[in-house]
């Protein structure tokens, strides 16, 4: 047996939340791939606190991708991206 990815680990937390009718910041949003930059900071301040914070920050590390927040930081944003790859490196 393989073990999960940390992307899958996030997928099925998030579809568990959804059957038992939970919400998270994110869920039905477009702010969190937004062109427009205040959009995207505006959902990153919305991650604080999330329930699924450490699962988002997992699986956006071990998989990094190249655009939209992930656990309230904005990849889209070449320095951001960068700081949040060196600091979850370290």
């Amino acid at each position: 047996m393989t073990a999960q990815s940390a992307a899958e680990r996030l997928a099925d937390t998030l579809h568990a939340a959804a059957e038992r009718g939970e919400t998270w910041p994110c869920r039905d949003e477009s702010a969190w791939t937004s062109e427009d930059p205040d959009e995207r900071a505006e959902a990153a301040r919305r991650c604080t606190g999330c329930s699924v914070s450490s699962l988002c920050r997992a699986a956006a590390l071990e998989d990094p991708p190249s655009w939209g927040i992930w656990f309230g930081v904005d990849f889209g944003d070449r320095e951001q991206r960068r700081a949040a790859l060196r600091a979850g490196a370290a």
